[in-house]
């Protein structure tokens, strides 16, 4: 039986659940848990026959295919881990991130998935396969019937502060309705200039939340995820809004308009290029006004979403981990 093995973070950030999502699906059997210079490892997350902390060549001697989600952990920039496996004739398969991995020793690949069609575009040359995420199995639905509350989830903000909380800051004052709730949650050890940010927000429909919200928590509140992300092409909190049923309110842009509804996406007013000189490339980073925004919310207040919710349900069915994993294991195995 051929053992798949990734290096991972055991955190609860985008790439920490990344990892136990693909774990869980049983497309990963072993981990390498490396040191998250700033998040504290979960170690629980993964049993300890399964786990390796400590000897990363005791690792790649226990697999037989290294994954690597993003990049080498937990420095994207050496890759000698990557060419200590091609020497020990381990096969290396990377499912990148278009905004964040560097191109240079893509050559090492063996084959590269990748999580989203925006993805697949900018590693066209590497001749990739795209294969969705599956969807978490740790996400409870729930129908959702009426919008009356809504969720932003600012985390700690996303780079470039991608996840379009300033904007919506600046929409509050242009929205009519009055009927509603906006739930904002930010993480308490987010940085000092963004918590002030939150923290002056004098709004009696906003609620602000600065704790670590538990997984299982996560979705059960809300009817409507408002997180219009600006140059993501995978986005994790997307597919877990959508799996619990909530209706989902991003960016009408590429390729988040390729898989979720239309018609509560907020339109976009343009586009401007972002340099990432880390990585030598140039993306796409969406414009949403506050008009736009404003007139998004006030548009679905009120509205029945039971359509919508409902069609949550069937795409995490559709894309759960046990109807994926035969199009990984062609790959990896």
């Amino acid at each position: 039986m051929t053992v798949v093995g990734s290096i991972v973070y055991a955190t609860k950030s985008g790439l920490g659940n990344l990892a136990k999502l693909l774990f869980d699906s049983k497309i990963i059997d072993r981990v390498f848990v490396a040191q998250h210079k700033t998040y504290h490892n979960n170690l629980e997350w993964y049993p300890q026959h399964s786990r390796e902390t400590n000897d990363i060549k005791k690792f790649l001697e226990s697999i037989d295919t290294l994954f690597l989600l993003e990049a080498p952990l937990p420095d994207v920039f050496d890759w000698t881990v990557a060419q200590t496996a091609k020497y020990m004739g381990k096969k290396v398969v990377l499912m990148p991130m278009y905004e964040s991995t560097p191109r240079a020793n893509l050559f090492l690949m063996d084959e590269i998935i990748c999580p989203s069609l925006l993805d697949l575009e900018y590693f066209s040359e590497f001749k990739p396969h795209f294969i969705p995420v599956p969807s978490s199995p740790d996400v409870p639905f729930r129908l959702r019937k009426e919008v009356r509350t809504f969720v932003h989830n600012v985390g700690h903000g996303g780079i470039f502060s991608r996840n379009g909380t300033v904007e919506i800051l600046e929409a509050l004052p242009l929205i009519k309705s009055t009927d509603f709730k906006l739930i904002i949650r930010i993480q308490p050890d987010a940085g000092p200039e963004l918590i002030g940010l939150v923290d002056s927000i004098e709004d009696s429909r906003v609620e602000v939340v600065k704790d670590h919200i538990p997984f299982e928590d996560l979705w059960a509140e809300g009817d409507v995820f408002l997180f219009p992300e600006k140059f993501n092409g995978l986005s994790l909190p997307l597919q877990e809004a959508y799996a619990a049923g909530m209706l989902v309110m991003a960016g009408n842009r590429y390729p988040i308009h390729t898989w979720l509804p239309h018609d509560p996406l907020i339109p976009v007013s343009g586009y401007f290029t972002t340099d990432l000189p880390w990585i030598g490339i140039k993306v796409k980073n969406a414009i949403f006004t506050a008009e736009a925004i404003a007139n998004t919310i006030d548009k679905w207040v009120g509205k029945d979403i039971r359509l919508f919710s409902a069609g949550g349900e069937s795409w995490a069915e559709y894309n759960a981990g046990y109807n994926l994993k035969h199009l990984y294991d062609e790959l990896l195995r």
